[in-house]
């Protein structure tokens, strides 16, 4: 992923919501990284900071307002976190088979709301396959804005 095919806003978006829905805390310079934590929580936590954003300083236990842990079950976890504005986010990271048929919406390259069709979930299949055939995991982070914590 590289931050030259995404608006600014939606690298903020994906790192807001990778930083703050993560329990790893690996040690993270330009020159070198050591996991600590879920190796895949630590390489998003390093794609974030390569996005220019530095979990240490993104990550708000203060905000966050609930934190449901990953579940093997329904593969995935997820976290409330409330932005600088007020407004409750619920981020959640995990299997884009479980996550997918959730979802109506995605935030395109430029950052704009656009609506899931089955062209958008045809093409994201073929990725998802490309890469499994790759041994390569695939996560979905998706998000939306709720009025409480359960």
């Amino acid at each position: 992923m590289n931050k030259d095919i995404m608006s600014d806003n939606t690298c903020k978006l994906i790192s807001l919501g990778v930083c703050n829905n993560s329990n790893a805390n690996p040690v993270i310079t330009k020159s070198s990284n050591e996991q600590i934590g879920n190796k895949t929580e630590c390489a998003l936590l390093e794609m974030a900071f390569n996005f220019g954003y530095d979990y240490k300083k993104w990550r708000n236990r203060d905000k966050i307002r609930k934190v449901f842990p990953f579940s093997s079950a329904e593969k995935k976890m997820a976290t409330i976190y409330e932005d600088e504005k007020g407004k409750l986010l619920c981020f959640v990271k995990g299997a884009p088979d479980f996550l997918l048929s959730h979802c109506t919406s995605y935030i395109n390259a430029d950052g704009q709301v656009s609506r899931i069709d089955s062209a958008y979930t045809d093409r994201l299949h073929e990725v998802i396959e490309e890469m499994a055939a790759g041994s390569l995991r695939t996560l979905l982070l998706v998000y939306k804005e709720v009025k409480a914590a359960p």
